[in-house]
C-alpha cells in the first residue's frame, strides 16, 4: 500500500512538473530534450555566445600589456593565450613587466623579483619589498569619477579622484591629530558606503 501512494505522489510531482504553460518549465523540457539527444552527455556548445570584436580587443588593458611585453622582450605574443603561456613559463619576467607597466611604487625595493622553492608554496614574489596601498589608489587627483555609491533608498553620490583625495587627507590628519601613529590600528564598524573606502585609504 505505501509503494502504491508513493507511486501515484510522484506521478504527480511528474505531471506538474516542470510547469507547462510557462517559459521555465518550456526551458527545462528543451534541456531534457536535448540531453537525451545527445545520448544524456548533455547540451555541447559549439560556438560561444558571445565574442569580442578586434577593435575592442585592442582597447583594453591587457592588449596594451601585450604589445608592451611584445616590444619589450622582442616577442611576437599573438593573443591572451599567448601571453597566458608565456607568464607560466617567464614567471620573473612576467611579473616585472606587471610592476613596469602598472608603474608600481615600491617604498622599500625587493631583493629580487621571484624566489622559487621546489613547489609553488614555497614561492615568494618581491621579497623585501613594501608599498604603499593607498598611494597608488590616490595617484589620480583630476576630476574623473572615483567611487559611485548608491544607497539602500536609491540616492547616488559620486566622488572625483580629486574629492575622494581630499576626503582621505581630511581624515588622515583627523587620525594624527588624534594621536594615531605608524604601527597603530583603527578598528570600527562602517556600513558600505563611500565613506568606509575613503576611512580605509586614510
Amino acid at each position: 500500500r505505501h509503494s502504491g501512494v508513493a507511486q501515484r505522489q510522484a506521478d504527480r510531482r511528474q505531471r506538474l512538473w516542470p510547469p507547462p504553460d510557462n517559459t521555465l518549465g518550456c526551458a527545462i523540457r528543451r534541456l531534457r530534450a536535448g540531453a537525451n539527444d545527445k545520448n544524456h552527455r548533455g547540451i555541447e556548445m559549439q560556438q560561444p555566445l558571445w565574442a569580442p570584436s578586434a577593435e575592442r580587443i585592442a582597447a583594453t588593458r591587457m592588449d596594451a600589456f601585450r604589445r608592451f611585453v611584445n616590444q619589450r622582450h622582442a616577442l611576437q605574443l599573438a593573443d591572451y593565450p599567448a601571453l597566458h603561456a608565456w607568464s607560466v613559463a617567464q614567471r620573473e619576467a612576467f611579473w616585472q613587466a606587471i610592476v613596469d607597466f602598472f608603474e608600481v611604487r615600491f617604498t622599500q625595493q625587493p631583493e629580487a623579483v621571484l624566489r622559487e622553492g621546489p613547489a609553488m608554496p614555497s614561492a615568494h614574489w618581491f621579497p623585501g619589498a613594501t608599498l604603499n596601498f593607498a598611494e597608488h589608489l590616490l595617484r589620480r587627483r583630476d576630476a574623473h569619477p572615483a567611487l559611485i555609491a548608491i544607497g539602500e533608498d536609491g540616492t547616488r553620490e559620486q566622488l572625483s579622484y580629486a574629492e575622494l583625495a581630499a576626503h582621505v587627507a581630511g581624515l588622515q590628519q583627523s587620525l594624527r591629530a588624534a594621536g594615531v601613529g605608524v604601527g597603530d590600528r583603527v578598528a570600527a564598524f562602517m556600513p558600505n558606503t563611500w565613506q568606509t573606502v575613503a576611512g580605509m585609504l586614510a
